[in-house]
């Protein structure tokens, strides 16, 4: 069985269009994000999210992949 291609700029379009449908902003998404992965003593720079969103990166370079 073949795998799914993944594309991050369509990821990131989705989490942008979803993230603004919440009402979010980007730093609200890093602080949630953040306590999911049990960071909250080192959040997620809302930056981060933004190169998410741009299709920039998929991993948080910190936690591995996300």
């Amino acid at each position: 069985m073949q795998e799914p291609e993944y594309h991050a700029q369509i990821f990131g379009r989705e989490l942008r269009r979803h993230r603004k449908a919440m009402g979010w902003t980007a730093r609200q998404l890093a602080l949630l994000y953040s306590e999911e992965i049990g960071r909250e003593d080192a959040p997620i720079d809302p930056t981060f999210i933004y190169h998410l969103e741009a299709g920039e990166m998929l991993f948080d370079k910190v936690g591995g992949p996300s």
